[in-house]
């Protein structure tokens, strides 16, 4: 200041004067010592009035926008976090940091399963009632007790909209193309707990009455040898095609009445269980990855 007064307040002459007495020293901007005695001249001092503040904004990471955040998930689990970031009035990056690791929310995705009725349920719990009741009579033992499936594997190539991606500057013009009637491989096993009984392979056709038979007499033949008909209770689903009358006489000569299906106990008086419709979560096929399982 003492220089740009000296010089009858002339900024470039102030800046000449001050390369000359301060040497090798790079000279202030022009619009820096502007700045300064702009502030001299309205406060008459040129002392930081913030001096001790960190010049960030206060973290918006505090107890209230907790609860409020916590608030907004109770009234709207489905809330993106754009949207609460909005409602907080705060940014998608700290509202991300609240959810994760103050709140320890994470992001699941909805889960789709078989709507069950109160006539279902009623059911399944009489089903399980009764097959603690076989265990406990010792007439079941659920260690010898196979359950049996099947899925389609279709050969066309698999699309994981989700997970593939591909990075470019622009929409790539690459499509999986399937066709209409795309073709499929149908694989039926049988489970047990010492790890996989059996699996057979159906190409180029549907699972009807009479493949399964064929399936059912090349798995019953296997189990005749090991000796396992005559321990074992047999499970099935109620695809139409297991139970055909023909497939159900099939599956009582092996086993007796140790067999777990529907139309059994219909069709021969009251033995074995009958299996329930809508009742994909009661077989131990569930939550199973056969690629893992003993053979």
């Amino acid at each position: 200041m003492e220089i740009y007064l000296s010089t009858g307040k002339n900024i470039t002459t102030t800046l000449i004067k001050w390369g000359t007495t301060h040497g090798g020293q790079p000279k202030p901007a022009y619009n820096t010592v502007k700045k300064i005695i702009e502030e001299f001249e309205k406060n008459g001092h040129l002392f930081d009035e913030h001096s001790g503040e960190s010049g960030r904004e206060t973290s918006s990471r505090t107890p209230d926008n907790f609860q409020k955040a916590s608030d907004l998930i109770e009234q709207n689990p489905g809330i993106s976090v754009r949207e609460m970031g909005r409602a907080l009035a705060m940014g998608k990056s700290l509202t991300h940091t609240i959810l994760r690791t103050d709140l320890g929310k994470f992001p699941y995705k909805m889960q789709v399963g078989q709507q069950l009725k109160s006539g279902h349920i009623e059911k399944r719990v009489r089903l399980a009632a009764e097959i603690c009741e076989l265990i406990d009579r010792k007439e079941m033992d659920p260690m010898k007790h196979i359950s049996s499936d099947e899925a389609h594997f279709y050969l066309c190539g698999h699309l994981n909209k989700q997970n593939d991606r591909v990075w470019a500057s622009h929409r790539p013009l690459d499509v999986l193309q399937r066709p209409l009637h795309p073709t499929y491989t149908t694989v039926w096993a049988a489970l047990s707990s010492t790890g996989i009984e059996d699996v057979q392979f159906v190409r180029g056709k549907k699972v009807s009455g009479q493949v399964y038979i064929e399936i059912l007499e090349r798995f019953i033949g296997k189990m005749r040898n090991q000796g396992k008909s005559e321990t074992h209770w047999f499970q099935q689903d109620g695809a139409r095609a297991h139970t055909t009358n023909e497939n159900l006489e099939t599956s009582r000569q092996a086993f007796g009445s140790k067999v777990v299906s529907t139309r059994f106990q219909e069709i021969f008086d009251g033995q074995g269980v009958e299996w329930l419709a809508n009742s994909p979560d009661l077989s131990p096929w569930t939550g199973t990855d056969v690629r893992h399982a003993p053979r």
